[in-house]
């Protein structure tokens, strides 16, 4: 009976003083208001305090915001009722509604003794940029270490500072009943590892030892003998470049624009074979000299030859460096 009577004194004519809002917000404003309160008549309140909600933030209301309270009441979050009744309360008296300055009132005072409340205490000493928060709001710096009233039930608290470790506290708390969290000291977050070297840096190994002297001579036929592959190679591949430029100069006897078929690619196959030519020439001459070293030499190197993997962007390889 008393839900009836006071859901008849804010009924939705009695919205007519919300703040402006585009036509389809008002639209759809009042017809959540509708549905919310015919839930609100059927204590369906876990259905209507979001539906009213949404309708005050949307088209605020003086007559929404006081079924939204009687919701919240409803639903046992009787802090966030008290908020908003108090908030009621001061919209009332601004529009001079002596009916709901009656039921604000009432409800605050009824509600007022059953609020529960939270003391946050932190430790004297605390790190730079602090923060608390509750249900994921910030706790004002002005809070702390003060009766701050909340919904009965459980909630979360976390503290957490830059280069240190969060901290989450949970605690239930009761009608009536006043409850304290003490924050310990954060601790300091573990220090970072070392960046990662470049992907361009050389892993070096070290040098391994010098062969013995039979060892040296073993690696000097070895290479000289690779050497003397690629002088071959070599002059096989410059022989066969005079030929193709003998080739070439007969299929272009009128210039290189009026070269025939076989004479430009004659002209091709010399240019190639010449590349490959000079390339097995000159690795043929340093290994038949490394090797011819490594052979006849009688003391070890002055200095050792070094080995190291290479990384880099685009793949890898091995490269030696070293006096012979």
């Amino acid at each position: 009976m008393v839900w009836a009577l006071l859901l008849a004194l804010i009924s939705p004519e009695l919205r007519a003083d919300k703040t402006p809002a585009p036509a389809e917000k008002k639209v759809e404003a009042e017809v959540l208001f509708r549905e919310g309160t015919r839930l609100l008549q059927q204590k369906q309140f876990a259905e209507a305090c979001p539906k009213l909600a949404e309708s005050q933030r949307i088209d605020p209301a003086g007559a929404t915001l006081i079924n939204l309270a009687l919701c919240h009441e409803g639903e046992g979050k009787i802090t966030s009722a008290w908020i908003e009744f108090s908030e009621a309360l001061v919209q009332a008296k601004r529009d001079k509604r002596n009916d709901r300055i009656k039921i604000a009132r009432e409800h605050i005072e009824k509600l007022e003794p059953r609020l529960p409340r939270l003391i946050v205490r932190l430790p004297r000493v605390q790190p730079s940029g602090l923060i608390v928060e509750r249900g994921g709001v910030p706790i004002s710096e002005a809070s702390f270490g003060t009766p701050i009233p909340v919904d009965p039930g459980e909630h979360t608290l976390e503290a957490r500072a830059p280069q240190h470790l969060p901290r989450r506290e949970r605690v239930s708390i009761k009608e009536g009943e006043t409850k304290t969290i003490q924050f310990p000291a954060l601790e300091p977050a573990p220090e970072s590892p070392a960046p990662a070297e470049s992907a361009t840096a050389v892993a070096s190994v070290s040098p391994p030892p010098l062969p013995p002297p039979e060892g040296r001579r073993t690696a000097g036929y070895i290479i000289g003998g690779v050497g003397l592959v690629s002088l071959t190679v070599g002059a096989i591949f410059g022989l066969r470049t005079f030929s193709k430029k003998s080739e070439s100069d007969a299929g272009c006897s009128k210039g290189p624009a009026l070269c025939s078929p076989e004479g430009a690619s004659a002209n091709e196959q010399a240019y190639t074979s010449a590349n490959i030519a000079n390339v097995g020439v000159g690795l043929g001459l340093i290994g038949v000299g490394v090797g011819a070293y490594l052979i006849f030499s009688r003391s070890a190197p002055a200095a050792a030859y070094r080995v190291a993997p290479a990384v880099g962007r685009d793949g890898g390889g091995l490269w030696m460096q070293g006096r012979f």
